[in-house]
Formats: C-alpha cells, structure tokens, sequence
C-alpha cells in the first residue's frame, strides 16, 4: 500500500472527525445580565435572563429561575422585543421559582439570544441565590432548550446572586461652635471627620 494514501485518508478522518467534535461541544448555556445585582428596601432592578449559543438553530427556551422569597420577590417578566422577538412567549410565577418559556420558528442564533427581563424586588435584607434549576428532564417546569426541529440542545446555566441591603442606619446630634467631645451610637463607613 501507499503510504502517503494512508496517510493522506487518516488525515482527512481526522480532519471530519475534529469537525462533528467541534459543533457537538459548542458552548450553550443560560446566564443573567447583571449576573449579580442588587438594590434597597422596596426598590427594584431589571435583570435580564440570557442564552448564549454557538448554534443558529435555537428553536425553544426554558428557564425554570429559583429564588429566596424571603429576601427578594419576582415581580414582573417581560420579553425582550428589542432584542429577540419570540413567536411564542410566557412566564410564570410560582412563589419560590418563575418558569418562563418561549419557542421561535425560524430560529435564533448564534450569539447572545434574550429569553425575558426580570424585574426583582428587594423585600428583606439578605442575599439570596438567582439559580437556573430543574435541567430537563426533571419537573416540574424544566430548564431547557431545544433547536427548530425539537430536538434537546445540551445547555447549563451560570447562576448569579440577589443582594437586599439594608437600610442606611442615621444618627445626628446638634454641636456647639468650637471643641466637641462626642461617640457616636454606631460606626460609620468613614469615621474621619
């Protein structure tokens, strides 16, 4: 046999082999926009819920969102239109998670695809866990996704966290002009005068 055809054929297998290992390994996973975020009593912050995909054939997306109601509350999701307009859009409010859900058609991708925009709600202080949970096919409401023929796309999830600050602790005590010898009933971030 001649050596440079074996040679040649192994490296065109190889060559097709790297290609398929390559597309099958292409990264797909959800993550949040700001991954951590934060904000007072009775505020709230906007948190987008993102997938990111080296594929251009993102067909569905669900995220079921796991969160300390004690800490903080879920108040509102809306799709993102200016970023992606989905055929089909919903979410779901379930007291200690939201489930939202969303299929397109044509497809999405590849690239940055936007599945909602959360609205999260301070309501004690404390930090609580944002988490992507329930990967399909566990229930109820998995987190999944899905390419336009309605195939499973392996994904994961990059969680992020919740902070409710408390708040801002005041003291104020009147002085006289010249030398005060005061303490005060708490101590302060800069404690110089």
């Amino acid at each position: 046999m001649n050596k440079t055809k074996i040679g040649l054929g192994m490296g065109i297998v190889l060559a097709v082999l790297a290609l398929l290992t390559a597309s099958a390994t292409a990264d797909t996973y959800f993550y949040l926009v700001p991954q951590n975020s934060s904000c007072g009593p009775s505020e709230s912050v906007l948190v987008s819920v993102v997938i990111h995909t080296d594929r251009n054939d993102i067909g569905s997306a669900q995220a079921h969102i796991d969160f300390d109601p004690t800490v903080v509350n879920i108040t509102n999701m809306v799709e993102p239109t200016d970023k992606n307009d989905w055929d089909m859009w919903d979410w779901l409010h379930k007291g200690n998670y939201v489930f939202v859900h969303a299929n397109e058609f044509g497809g999405f991708g590849p690239g940055e695809i936007y599945l909602g925009n959360m609205t999260l709600k301070c309501i004690n202080p404390g930090v609580s866990p944002v988490e992507f949970t329930h990967p399909y096919p566990q229930t109820p409401d998995p987190t999944a996704i899905g390419d336009t023929l309605g195939e499973f796309v392996s994904n994961s999830g990059i969680n992020g966290t919740f902070t409710c600050t408390a708040p801002q602790e005041t003291y104020s005590k009147d002085l006289v002009e010249g030398w005060n010898l005061i303490s005060l009933p708490l101590t302060a971030d800069d404690m110089t005068v």
